[in-house]
């Protein structure tokens, strides 16, 4: 049995559209008018770990259908 390895960019490329406009929410939602804050923010931004429980959610939701913004 061989085991095939996806990279990633292939694995998430269904999903491009719906995680670039789950990053921009993000962004959105993270936008301070306080300086510390948005520093704070950026620095949370940059570890994309905290792209793949939205990715999971997304590729499952296209596995059984289609993602809505519901």
């Amino acid at each position: 049995m061989s085991s095939a390895v996806l990279p990633l960019a292939d694995l998430y490329s269904p999903i491009d559209a719906a995680m670039a406009r789950v990053v921009s929410l993000i962004e959105q939602e993270l936008r301070s008018e306080v300086p510390p804050v948005n520093q704070l923010c950026e620095r949370v931004l940059e570890y994309r770990g905290k792209m793949l429980r939205p990715a999971l959610l997304l590729l499952t939701a296209n596995a059984v259908g289609e993602a809505t913004e519901e």
